[in-house]
């Protein structure tokens, strides 16, 4: 064999050998990435709806320019809305907080929103498109739902739709929708994007049924593709949740509780999570003010009969009622300020807990609260290095 043949064999081998080998993967971007986290506005322009779980719905509209102008003020690159975004779907509560989130964008500050079971009550998914996508800097879309994702400073956000392929009964990815999804896990790998997945139904919850996406690949899916952080809604309560490498944080209701929202930083350190509570008195109204010390009052007496209702169908005796009650309001307390984890024990402890959760196990708390309660932990706060 000649020299110059043998030059042409041994390029050929190199090419075919490199052909064969994986292409290098990018490093990781790095770069700031800041966003408010928040779910379950369930925004209404209706003054007359009611709710003794949820008093503040009424004043949607005061409560929820409180939290815009303090988003304005701590201007992330992202705002993050995981679901039920109206209340029902209504036309005017749509278009109503259209204007709203129309200020965030037009102040500079990216939004990314994902469909909820309760925004299809009175709006058709092709309607929910017309409305909302236009606020959308959309990187790639899902022609099979109405997934997407938004590129930020290197972060790959996936807007993920998983209730319109269940016909709103439930949450659910088809195989064109996880088909996408995969290739936007492969296009994030390639060009060292980070990822955040945003859903409103729970990847890691164990509570199932309503909860939980059903399919039943996905965590392994998000795993694989390196994904480190789900941020989801549905359960109005905040909770963090792990498997292995995947954390998820199920944002709370800003209507209810401790009023709370999320601040998310992604840098060279990590990823860091913290709750806030809505600063009503700095940038609430003196009448809002009024309304929520006068909620507040009335959420707690209707705690109690609405609890004391369901101990009294099961059978729970007068003289374990007091406990009873006792120990769900701490447990409801404690999970709606993100310190369940540290309070657990002590929860535990208590001696109206067996009777309680034995008495709430055919209500839809019993099976949330085994879930929370199997892992508790603290959810206002998560790092992640």
């Amino acid at each position: 064999m000649n020299r110059n043949r043998f030059i042409i064999l041994f390029a050929s081998l190199f090419l075919i050998l490199s052909g064969c080998s994986k292409p290098e993967e990018r490093p990781r971007d790095t770069t700031e990435f800041r966003a408010v986290v928040v779910s379950d506005l369930h925004y209404t322009e209706n003054k007359g709806t009611v709710s003794t779980i949820v008093p503040l719905i009424r004043e949607s509209r005061a409560c929820y320019e409180a939290l815009f102008r303090e988003v304005l003020d701590q201007h992330p690159d992202v705002l993050i809305i995981t679901g039920d975004n109206t209340n029902s779907g209504n036309a005017d509560d749509v278009q109503a907080l259209l204007a709203m989130l129309g200020q965030i964008r037009d102040a500079g500050i990216s939004i990314v929103m994902t469909t909820g079971n309760h925004d299809f009550n009175n709006m058709l998914p092709v309607a929910y498109e017309e409305a909302y996508f236009p606020l959308f800097d959309i990187h790639s879309r899902d022609q099979s739902s109405l997934s997407f994702s938004v590129l930020k400073n290197g972060v790959l956000m996936l807007g993920m739709d998983d209730c319109t392929d269940s016909n709103n009964t439930g949450a659910s990815f088809g195989k064109e929708t996880m088909k996408w999804l995969k290739g936007q896990l492969k296009e994030a790998e390639e060009n060292g994007w980070r990822v955040l997945f945003c859903s409103h139904h729970s990847v890691l919850s164990s509570a199932g049924g309503s909860y939980t996406i059903a399919n039943q690949d996905l965590a392994d899916t998000l795993k694989k593709g390196g994904v480190q952080l789900c941020l989801t809604g549905h359960q109005h309560s905040q909770h963090i949740l792990t498997d292995g490498s995947l954390y998820e944080i199920i944002s709370a209701m800003p209507l209810t509780g401790a009023h709370l929202y999320g601040t998310l930083v992604m840098n060279d350190t990590g990823i860091h999570y913290h709750t806030r509570s809505i600063d009503f008195e700095k940038y609430g109204s003196d009448e809002l003010k009024i309304f929520i010390a006068d909620a507040e009052q009335r959420s707690s007496e209707s705690f109690r009969t609405t609890f004391t209702s369901m101990f009294e169908a099961d059978g729970v005796k007068a003289e374990e009622m007091e406990d009873c009650l006792e120990c769900a309001a701490i447990l409801m307390q404690a999970q709606s300020e993100g310190k369940l984890g540290s309070q657990a024990e002590t929860i535990k402890a208590h001696p109206g807990y067996e009777r309680m959760l034995k008495a709430l196990q055919p209500t839809n708390y019993g099976p949330w609260i085994n879930s929370m309660m199997q892992h508790p932990s603290d959810s206002d706060h998560l790092d992640i290095h």
